[in-house]
């Protein structure tokens, strides 16, 4: 791990340039206290928060079928050709254009009489959002391909008033919504064009599958496809101390033991095939036979005829956002957690992910511990209460990032903290994390950083991030818009609901960390020209300061940007170099001056106490 991901600070944003902190000397940095875990540390990279489309919070009029207020943008799907669609909480289908300005309007109106209000009330008047309304959307990935079965589909999940339809998932308890998920299958003389969609005319609908809920949080909230064409959706574990209790009903045991338990929807990561062709043998799912169930699912291959064959994953909370690898196939949900801990999972076929057992690495339910063996611990993992401070709220579960605005991105997990008050807890300003999906589970925290965050002159950080989202060049977007408890009054000032891109900072550094002269790899032995020598370049900018911009200051050495050149960088470059330790600087130097051995090994005696303590196990809590 380099220094730099230890004590680099954060970049504060003056007039839309990034300013760094200056950093005090490392042996002044003390690690934290025996048992107590570090905070994630500010990370080598730096991104640009560049809005693209404004708008999407107030009322929209028109061509809708209930002139409504969109309240913000909770999804967004690629169709694959520079356009995506986006979806409001209270039902708009917007289309962002392949060059970044929403068609005005809503592309679809999913409305029906059966779309409850967003309830959640506070004397009477609605003020809050929880995991209902219209929370997903999803693409099929073969949506432009005539010779696709997911030609023209794409899918939305939304929140419908109880008891009106039979559900594929309803054992008869009385519930308070309905969690529906539907097709909407584009005519083919649509797919291409931007023209307004209307049922009936040139879309028609389809219902895929339908939950009944016995609480307003932990629904169906989210789900995405792999690159196979089936479809993952997450189910929370119904939220609170919502399930009656009724005996014989599949609420009769508790949110804790139901997510322990693959043989209910609660809790779980489901995996279907929404789409059913001619002579497909594999057996229909639910009680309205909509889709297909892939026979390597878990609950359909693990010998247990109680197990949901739907059932992929189970042991989950609250799984707000689930997303796939298109390269690998690997899944990734963030599952918020109950009031210490928020965590990231890699998802795998019959994984057991904690819940109610463990909340995160902590110990929720000690007497359900000793059925929940081989427990998969969370890839990445944040903190309620950390040595005293609010370090999350609520997670938001991200991509893997592929694009090419960010080099020294590629191949990393990207996730975020919402950014709110919530339970009391101090008020947490929205984070975005970025961490390696290969890292080992047991140091999970030391492979994990937050990014530096550049924004446009004028420009604040948002009041809440709601999701992210990946476009089909593999670049990133945040989905923003005013705090849960302003959805319904925003006034001035607060988050307008709006898509913000991820990009490369102004300032033109790759973000490779250690590439001193900029050309894509960390290299050379001092011999060589700067232009193609990360170390020639380092020695001919050694001790020097003054520089105009932080692209001078990195290619002089100054890796850490704290404003000049010393050993704290060469301690980055060589951590990041292929041929470390054949490296003398003392004989690169040429007789330069340099520290005094004392003072050398002093540092390197700072550098050993940064180390830190990794997790210890689940049954411990930190």
């Amino acid at each position: 791990m380099s220094l730099l991901h230890l004590i680099s600070a954060r970049l504060n944003v003056v007039n839309g340039a990034c300013i760094p902190l200056v950093l005090g000397f490392c042996l002044a940095v003390v690690s934290p206290a025996r048992g107590q875990v570090a905070p994630v540390p500010y990370g080598s990279l730096t991104v640009r928060l560049q809005p693209q489309a404004t708008g999407l919070n107030g009322v929209l009029t028109g061509n809708t079928v209930n002139a409504r207020s969109q309240m913000i943008p909770i999804d967004m799907t690629p169709l694959g050709d520079g356009r995506q669609l986006v979806l409001t909480l209270s039902g708009h289908v917007r289309l962002l254009k392949a060059d970044g300005t929403l068609m005005a309007g809503a592309y679809l109106d999913t409305y029906n009489s059966n779309s409850p209000p967003i309830i959640g009330t506070t004397g009477g008047e609605v003020t809050d959002f929880r995991q209902i309304g219209n929370t997903s959307i999803a693409a099929h990935p073969g949506f432009l391909n005539p010779l696709s079965p997911g030609y023209g589909r794409f899918y939305t999940i939304t929140s419908e008033l109880p008891d009106v339809f039979p559900g594929d998932f309803d054992d008869g308890t009385d519930s308070v919504v309905d969690s529906v998920l539907t097709e909407w299958a584009v005519a083919p003389s649509a797919v291409a064009a931007g023209t307004t969609l209307l049922p009936g005319v040139n879309v028609t609908k389809r219902e895929i599958l339908r939950a009944a809920r016995p609480g307003i949080i932990h629904t169906l909230a989210d789900m995405a496809f792999g690159p196979d064409g089936t479809l993952y959706v997450t189910s929370g574990d119904g939220g609170g101390n919502a399930f009656p209790n009724t005996e014989g009903s599949a609420f009769e045991q508790d949110r804790w033991t139901n997510a322990q338990d693959p043989s209910n929807i609660f809790g779980s990561i489901l995996r279907i095939d929404p789409i059913s062709l001619p002579g497909d043998t594999r057996p229909t799912g639910g009680q309205n036979g909509q889709y297909r169930i892939p026979t390597n699912n878990f609950g359909a291959a693990d010998g247990d005829p109680t197990s949901l064959p739907e059932t992929f994953a189970y042991g989950f909370r609250s799984p707000y956002r689930i997303n796939v690898d298109k390269t690998n196939g690997a899944v990734y949900v963030g599952d918020v957690g109950e009031g210490q801990r928020e965590e990231i999972d890699r998802v795998a076929n019959g994984g057991n992910y904690g819940w109610g057992a463990y909340e995160g690495t902590r110990v929720e339910r000690p007497d359900l511990v000793a059925g929940a063996a081989g427990v998969v611990p969370p890839m990445f993992e944040l903190y309620h209460n950390l040595n005293g401070q609010s370090e999350s709220t609520n997670i938001v579960g991200g991509f893997v990032y592929h694009g090419s605005a960010i080099p020294g991105l590629q191949g990393k997990y990207v996730f975020a903290d919402v950014g709110e008050n919530n339970g009391g807890q101090p008020t947490n300003v929205v984070d975005i994390y970025y961490g390696d999906p290969a890292t080992s589970t047991a140091s999970s925290r030391d492979q994990m950083f937050r990014f530096n965050l550049e924004l446009p002159a004028g420009v604040s950080l948002p009041d809440r991030i709601w999701s992210i989202a990946e476009d089909a060049q593999g670049e990133l977007y945040l989905l923003v818009g005013p705090d849960r408890l302003d959805l319904f009054n925003r006034t001035p000032g607060e988050t307008d609901g709006g898509i913000w891109k991820l990009l490369a900072p102004s300032n033109p550094l790759n973000q490779i960390v250690g590439d001193v002269n900029q050309d894509g790899v960390v290299n050379g032995n001092g011999a060589g020209l700067p232009a193609n020598d990360d170390v020639t370049a380092f020695i001919a900018g050694w001790k020097s300061t003054g520089w105009a911009s932080n692209y001078d200051r990195y290619t002089h050495g100054d890796v850490n940007l704290d404003g000049k050149t010393n050993l704290l960088d060469w301690y980055i470059l060589t951590t990041h170099h292929q041929n470390a330790g054949s490296l003398d600087l003392a004989a690169l130097l040429n007789g330069a001056p340099v520290p005094e051995p004392s003072s050398y090994w002093l540092l390197v005696g700072g550098l050993l106490l940064l180390r830190r303590t990794p997790f210890r196990s689940r049954s411990s809590e930190a």
